[in-house]
Formats: structure tokens, C-alpha cells, sequence
């Protein structure tokens, strides 16, 4: 599998430099992952290998849910197509005779359906194992209702949900609020947990060209790579609905953190700074296919 990093830039997929996700993508079959997402961090990208595994190894068929038509053409344009076309593996999954359109993916073992939510036929027309809804939040929130439905006959019932935050307690917010909650953190030598997301801005230093995150008790600068998943929610929800906060600020290159070094008056305090788009998204993924790109990690969760 290719991605593209950058425009125009496609490189073979490798967790080298994202090392959260080797921890969140184990299992493809988890009934629920919620994403609150940030912009070119990847999630999209990995809705769509999610999908396309998920249809490959076990013959699952996808609805992949926008707001608009319009969304529908351009995320199947720029990002769908693309990713297909790039591989050589997934472009020859179809075979000739196979539907290829904006609103239809037709494969030898699977379907990938990509409607709006502007109207409701469009919401409750197919039936399918797998149910994407990405930008939920943005979405009409009482055709989206409709969504689950595609699966009430389906022995296996998976449900991806995407969105960047929107407004507190609601919608993806609400989402991994019910889950277990799980935040990427590092253990300091000095025993103390860093959590780059929970603990910012405090632990954001710049020193001369330099930006890093520090940990708040020792000052010590702290080694991203090497964090672990910490759950905060409810442990009975595990089962359920995998909640992860995947942020901006852990993102360990240079030219983003120096980026956040000019913004550190910005920066929202309290519970609403995990709704601001600039800084950081939630994701409920945990246990996921592996054939996904890269991005950084934050939090992970479940629930019922």
C-alpha cells in the first residue's frame, strides 16, 4: 500500500515515526470506532483501507456516509480513486464488468457505497456489514439516525464514525466521552506521566529554533516515540467502542511543533480545547486493520 504524504509525494505505508498505531489497529472487527479528527492526519485515508480490508478478507460490503453529494464526488475523486489506483493490490480486486461510479464500488467480494445525508432514500437504501460516517457531526443528524439500520440483518455489524469536534457533548464529542477514554502518554524518568495533549500548553518549550514537549514535573524534554495507551473512561466499555485522541501536538516533527510554539497564547484551556480544529481531534479506534497510513496518536477507547 501508497500513500501520499504530501501532493504528489506517494510512499510505501510504515508506522516508522507513528508508532501509536501499532497499538490501534489489531482488530479490524471491533464493533465501534469513532474518530474526532484533524485535518491531513490521515484518518480518511484509513476509513477507506479499513473498508477495502474489511471487504477483501471477509467479503464485508460498506456504506461510507458524508453531509453532502458534493462530498460524496470529492472525497471519491481525490482520495478514494487515488489510493486504488496506487496500489496494486487493491486495483485488482474489481473485475471487468464490476460498477465504478461516484455513488457505487463494485469488487469481486464486497460493495463500497458512498451516499450524502442531504436526503433520507439515499440513507436507507442498501444493506451492508460496515457503516462509515464520516464528518458526523456536520451531517443531518436525523438521516444519519437512519445508518445503523443498514445493518440489522448482518451477522458481523461494524460502525466507523469520523469527524472533526464540533460543539461539546455532542456528536463525536459525546462519542468518545462514553468510551474508555484512552490518551497517549509517556512515563518520565522521574516517574511522572506525560500526556502531550492533556498536559498542553504548558509542556510546549522554545528554545532558540527549537520546540519540544517537555514534561511538566522535571522539565525534561520527552521522548514521543515511546508512550503507551492510558484509558480514564470506564473500563467495562472496552468491549464496546474504542475511543482514541489522536492531536496535532503529537506530532513529532519539527516544523509542526514550531508551528505550535507561536500559538501557545492561543491555545483553549479547560474542556473545550479538545473541540478546537487547529489543535487536536479525538478518534475512537483501537483495534483496526493494518493497512493504513501514517498520523499521530492520542487517546484510545471503548464503549457500548
Amino acid at each position: 500500500i501508497e500513500i501520499e504524504v504530501s501532493s504528489g509525494d506517494w510512499r510505501k505505508f510504515s508506522f516508522e515515526g507513528h508508532e501509536p498505531l501499532r497499538e490501534i489497529y489489531q482488530d479490524e472487527l471491533h464493533p465501534r470506532t469513532t474518530v474526532i479528527k484533524a485535518a491531513q492526519l490521515g484518518v480518511s485515508v484509513y476509513s477507506v483501507l479499513k473498508a477495502m480490508y474489511l471487504g477483501d478478507k471477509y467479503g464485508i460490503s460498506t456504506a461510507y456516509y458524508f453531509p453532502t453529494d458534493v462530498d460524496v464526488k470529492d472525497f471519491v475523486d481525490e482520495k478514494f480513486n487515488r489510493i486504488v489506483e496506487n496500489s496494486e493490490y487493491l486495483s485488482k480486486l474489481s473485475l471487468p464488468g464490476d460498477i465504478d461510479n461516484k455513488g457505487l464500488k463494485q469488487f469481486s467480494r464486497f460493495a463500497l457505497f458512498f451516499r450524502g445525508t442531504e436526503k433520507k432514500n439515499k440513507v436507507k437504501s442498501i444493506s451492508v456489514g460496515h457503516v462509515v460516517k464520516d464528518e458526523k457531526d456536520e451531517a443531518n443528524q436525523e438521516n444519519m439516525k437512519f445508518a445503523d439500520d443498514r445493518m440489522l440483518h448482518q451477522k458481523q455489524k461494524i460502525i466507523t464514525e469520523l469527524s472533526q469536534p464540533s460543539e461539546e457533548d455532542f456528536g463525536i464529542d459525546e462519542d468518545f466521552k462514553q468510551s474508555d477514554m484512552r490518551y497517549w502518554a509517556i512515563r518520565c524518568g522521574c516517574g511522572n506521566w506525560a500526556f502531550p495533549d492533556k498536559d498542553f500548553p504548558e509542556n510546549l518549550i522554545t528554545r532558540g529554533n527549537t520546540t519540544y514537549f517537555r514534561c511538566i514535573r522535571c522539565d525534561k524534554k520527552i521522548n514521543m516515540r515511546a508512550g503507551q495507551w492510558v484509558a480514564e473512561g470506564d473500563l467495562a466499555a472496552v468491549l464496546a467502542d474504542n475511543g482514541v485522541h489522536l492531536v496535532d501536538e503529537q506530532e513529532p516533527f519539527d516544523s509542526r511543533l514550531a508551528l505550535l510554539g507561536g500559538c501557545q497564547e492561543e491555545r483553549p484551556q479547560g474542556s473545550h480545547r479538545r473541540l478546537r480544529r487547529a489543535y487536536g481531534f479525538l478518534s475512537l479506534l483501537r483495534f483496526i486493520a493494518s493497512v493504513f497510513p501514517c498520523m499521530w496518536g492520542g487517546y484510545i477507547g471503548s464503549r457500548q
